[in-house]
């Protein structure tokens, strides 16, 4: 985030990606490749939990602005 300066534009596209990326980590670096279906509903659950702190997750992961 420091590298991004003093732009308050840049600075808000980074943290909302920062966000996404914490809010959907289960996800993007928990599985497996031999995860299971048990396996992929937990960190879903992980994910929905995040969703009820920040409802605009699902925004911040595509707009990132």
């Amino acid at each position: 985030m420091m590298s991004v300066g003093d732009d308050p534009m840049n600075n808000g596209k980074v943290q909302c990606l920062h966000s996404a990326v914490i809010g959907y980590s289960p996800l993007i670096f928990g599985l497996e490749s031999t995860s299971g279906y048990e396996e992929l509903l937990e960190k879903c659950e992980d994910v929905w939990n995040e969703l009820t702190v920040n409802p605009k997750l699902p925004e911040q992961l595509v707009n990132n602005n």
